[in-house]
């Protein structure tokens, strides 16, 4: 006849089982965790390859937008340099601010000395009064 087990014997076998349960369920919880940032991980990855790809469409964009605003810059000051009339531009005190070419040959000196001069120096003393 097989021996049975005594009451003792078996609460030390159910109380290991116990504590083998309770490690087993503290290291599920630990797994679940670690899948839970490896996809939050995954996710914020995907994200930042598409704020990537979108800041590089940008930077696109951008590079696009300069090139016609240097073209365009360049057009005008062809335009205004080059053009059959003097222009001038003045601040409000009348202080030459940009001048073209033309400009510059009608008073009779170069750019450079003519920028931040006031325009009223070279308007005749008796026309001066009329000028203003």
């Amino acid at each position: 006849m097989p021996r049975r087990p005594s009451p003792t014997s078996k609460q030390p076998a159910a109380a290991r089982l116990r504590g083998e349960v309770g490690r087993l369920r503290a290291r599920l919880v630990v797994a679940d965790k670690i899948v839970d940032e490896h996809h939050d991980c995954a996710r914020l990855i995907a994200d930042l390859r598409v704020y990537q790809e979108e800041t590089r469409q940008q930077a696109d964009q951008l590079a696009e937008a300069q090139a016609a605003l240097e073209q365009s810059r360049d057009r005008f000051a062809n335009l205004y340099d080059f053009a059959p009339v003097a222009f001038l531009s003045l601040d409000v005190n009348g202080v030459i601010e940009s001048i073209n070419l033309r400009a510059t040959e009608l008073l009779g000196a170069e750019r450079g000395r003519l920028l931040h001069l006031p325009l009223l120096a070279f308007i005749d003393r008796p026309d001066r009064q009329r000028f203003l």
